[in-house]
């Protein structure tokens, strides 16, 4: 089983929260969620998301990340 979470730090509500099966893919959760990101929001991630392309996104829409 894999917990899938997305946390704002600053208000501390949890943005999206998912169960899937332990076997699937965190880039693929990533670049789902690398869409809703906003100006200036700050994207933390470990190296199971890294993905080029979502970085780009990211930095598209004026955010930034950590990765």
């Amino acid at each position: 089983m894999k917990i899938q979470l997305e946390y704002e730090l600053k208000t501390g509500e949890f943005l999206q929260v998912d169960v899937s099966p332990g076997k699937n893919n965190d880039g693929l959760y990533g670049s789902k969620r690398a869409k809703t990101v906003e100006m200036n929001d700050l994207c933390i991630r470990d190296l199971g998301y890294f993905s080029l392309e979502d970085f780009e996104e990211i930095e598209q829409r004026g955010a930034f990340y950590v990765s």
